[in-house]
């Protein structure tokens, strides 16, 4: 039958399921009185690719489609709206097209995935963004409102030198008559610590400030509402970017690693490796690395990795809280790689926070027993030019 599942069909396809992960869980399918029950009662949510073959209900076309897969599985993607949507090892439909092998649709599939990832971690902090000047443009715009009383103050300071002979010193509050409008009395509040001439002074101060800030926020409202205007047509173009395009997007707008996270992921103990979307993965040397590695450098949130039933270096994914489903099979893959099931088809791989590893004497040195874990199915390897150090 040669090598099944076909390298990135059970990682993306089938990720964290009941997973079809032998010919011998296919057989037993085919070999059931009603396949489609069998695969209903298997699966939670079927896989797009499998939903359109048990969608028919008709248990002999699932016995056929199973049995060419066995024979001889061939990569397809299904195209949705132009953008492939999942890999399939069968034809299901007219808008799914052969790729010359699995790794070519796994790579189209993977690129995709990234691609949209860091679309949304852009539009995300646009948003941001837009959010953020919209709420200073809204503060320019009362700054603006009290910027243009400067008329007032200067009027004050004109009415207090005017009526300086019939003020008295130590007054709080002068009511004087408005002299462009006979009818209007304005309130002055005075300071009655200072002479009359001293508070004249002091609104002709608030005036020229106000005229001089009046100037600053019509420009800094302009200036924002500019910004706030090339951030929403950037917004809506960001679909249609891609490549150098969309990278130099990123670097403008997702914060890079600080220089703490940095230092962390550089220490030169380990094996280090890096995910397509930058995620460090560290790898033991021996068994004193992975002991320094799980239990003296892993934080309790990173994610340990352990081949069943084989030996195998320990192998941590520095989990920085945006970790996605790619970064983990890629993990998967490296441990699957430093183990002595390295050179097999399908690896099942458990995963779990390292908070949850602890230490067997029982078992022996290096070995340690893991809870809450879930386990994936995998095909060893190491994601080509992504090794930063040995």
């Amino acid at each position: 039958m040669g090598n099944y599942p076909p390298e990135g069909f059970n990682e993306l396809s089938l990720y964290e399921t009941k997973s079809l992960s032998a010919e011998k869980d296919l057989q037993d399918i085919i070999a059931s009185e009603s396949p489609s029950s069998t695969l209903e009662k298997r699966f939670k949510k079927f896989p797009f690719w499998l939903k359109e073959i048990v969608d028919k209900k008709i248990d002999i076309e699932i016995k056929k489609s199973f049995n060419q897969i066995i024979k001889n599985a061939k990569p397809y993607i299904f195209y949705k709206d132009n953008l492939p949507l999942c890999i399939s090892p069968i034809k299901i439909a007219k808008k799914t097209k052969r790729k010359e092998s699995f790794s070519v649709a796994e790579f189209e599939l993977y690129e995709h995935l990234i691609e949209g990832e860091k679309k949304e971690k852009i539009e995300r902090k646009i948003a941001k963004e837009i959010k953020s000047r919209e709420k200073i443009f809204e503060k320019l715009q009362n700054d603006l409102a009290t910027a243009k009383s400067s008329g007032e103050f200067k009027k004050k300071a004109e009415l207090i030198l005017v009526n300086l002979i019939k003020i008295k010193k130590g007054e709080k509050i002068l009511k004087l008559k408005d002299p462009y409008n006979k009818n209007n009395i304005i309130e002055i509040t005075m300071d009655p610590a200072k002479s009359p001439t001293r508070n004249a002074e002091e609104y002709f101060k608030k005036y020229r400030k106000a005229v001089r800030g009046k100037k600053v926020i019509e420009k800094r409202i302009i200036e924002t509402g500019k910004e706030i205007e090339n951030l929403k047509k950037l917004r809506e173009k960001i679909n249609n970017l891609c490549g150098e395009e969309l990278t130099e997007l990123e670097e403008r707008f997702v914060p890079q690693k600080t220089a703490k996270e940095k230092k962390r992921i550089e220490k030169k103990e380990y094996k280090t490796f890096l995910t397509k979307s930058g995620k460090a993965v560290l790898v033991g040397r021996n068994r004193d690395e992975n002991e320094k590695l799980t239990f003296g450098f892993a934080k309790p949130k990173d994610l340990f990795f352990h081949i069943r039933e084989a030996p195998g270096s320990h192998t941590i994914l520095i989990n920085d809280g945006k970790l996605s489903k790619n970064d983990i099979v890629e993990a998967a893959k490296i441990a699957a790689y430093f183990s002595k099931a390295k050179h097999s088809t399908i690896v099942p791989v458990s995963y779990t926070e390292r908070r949850f590893v602890r230490r067997s004497k029982k078992l022996g040195p290096g070995k340690v027993i893991l809870t809450k874990e879930k386990t994936i199915f995998v095909e060893p390897g190491l994601p080509p030019d992504k090794i930063i150090l040995f």
